[in-house]
C-alpha cells in the first residue's frame, strides 16, 4: 500500500486506534504483523534479537492515522496505540497483559524476558503451536524499566488522544484551531500579569510606606489592573476569533 503527504487517514478495520509512521521498508518478505527495527545499516527490516534494541513499530497497512509519509514507497508501521502482531511460542504460552519481544524469528514477537526490548503489552493469550496473531498495545521500552515504563505510557496516551482528535483533515483543522487559541489566550494573559501585575504589587508595597502618596499610587494601581483586564479580554477576543473563524 503506497501513501504520499505528510498527514493522511487510511482505513482501519477495526474498532482500536493506532497511528503509524510511513517508512520504507527493505526486507521484502515483511508483512502485516511484522515487529519491524533498524539494522547496523539504518534500513528496516524484520526484527530479530540481534537487533531488537532498535525496534521501531508493527508493520500494518490497517492503522487509523499515518503520518509522517513517505511520498510513493512507505509502508505504515505502527508506532502508538493498538495493533494485530504475530506471535510464537518459542519462549513459552503467552497471557494476557504479557510483555512481547523479538524473538529467533524475524517480524514475530515471543513473551519477554528481563530487561529485553519490547514491543508492547499483550492484549489477549496464545499458546498456539505455530505462528499466530493477537492484539499489541505497542509501547517500545525495555522490560525491566519501570521508571521508562511509566513515562512511555504518558507520551503514549498523550499521542493517543492527539490523534483520536485528528483523524480527518476537518478534524486536525479543528484541533489545530483550539490549540493556536488556547495559546494566545494563555500568552495574553502571562504578559499582561507579567508586565503590568509587578507594578500593581509595587503600588500596594509602596502605600504602606508612603501614605501621604495613597492617592497618586491608588491611581497607579488601578491604571495597570485596568491593562491587565485590557490586555487579556483582548487576547480571549482573539482566541475566540481564530475558533470561530
Amino acid at each position: 500500500m503506497l501513501y504520499s503527504g505528510f498527514f493522511s487517514t487510511v482505513t482501519y478495520a477495526q474498532e482500536e486506534f493506532s497511528y503509524a509512521r510511513g517508512l520504507v521498508i527493505s526486507d521484502t518478505e515483511a508483512v502485516n504483523g511484522n515487529i519491524i527495527a533498524m539494522d547496523a545499516n539504518g534500513t528496516y527490516v524484520r526484527a530479530t534479537i540481534s537487533n531488537s534494541n532498535h525496534l521501531i513499530g508493527v508493520l500494518s497497512d490497517s492503522a487509523t492515522v499515518l503520518y509522517e509519509a513517505v511520498e510513493g514507497a512507505g509502508s505504515p508501521v505502527v508506532v502508538g496505540g493498538t495493533t494485530i502482531v504475530t506471535v510464537s511460542t518459542t519462549s513459552g504460552p503467552i497471557v494476557a497483559g504479557d510483555l512481547i519481544s523479538a524473538s529467533p524469528l524475524p517480524g514475530i514477537g515471543q513473551k519477554a524476558g528481563a530487561n529485553e526490548y519490547i514491543i508492547g503489552i499483550a492484549l489477549a493469550s496464545y499458546n498456539g503451536e505455530s505462528v499466530g496473531t493477537i492484539p499489541l498495545s505497542v509501547q517500545i521500552r525495555t522490560a525491566g524499566s519501570t521508571q521508562a515504563g511509566a513515562l512511555t505510557n504518558l507520551v503514549d496516551q498523550i499521542a493517543n488522544l492527539f490523534f483520536q482528535s485528528a483523524q480527518t483533515p476537518q478534524q486536525a483543522q479543528v484541533l489545530f484551531r483550539y490549540l493556536a487559541a488556547a495559546i494566545v489566550a494563555a500568552t495574553s494573559i502571562a504578559v499582561s500579569f507579567r508586565t503590568f501585575g509587578r507594578s500593581v504589587s509595587n503600588g500596594i508595597e509602596a502605600m504602606g510606606r508612603n501614605p501621604l502618596a495613597r492617592r497618586q499610587i491608588q491611581g497607579i494601581i488601578i491604571l495597570n489592573a485596568g491593562l491587565i483586564g485590557i490586555i487579556s479580554l483582548a487576547g480571549i477576543v482573539l482566541a475566540l476569533a481564530i475558533i470561530q473563524f
